[in-house]
């Protein structure tokens, strides 16, 4: 079980992170 929770985590981040740094990208790149 805690297993499955974390490739859970896993999979999640390696979805958000890439998702959060290409919407935040643009504004740092403005600065």
């Amino acid at each position: 079980m805690l297993k499955t929770r974390i490739i859970t985590a896993v999979v999640l981040l390696a979805v958000l992170l890439p998702v959060l740094f290409f919407n935040y990208f643009p504004a740092f790149a403005l600065v």
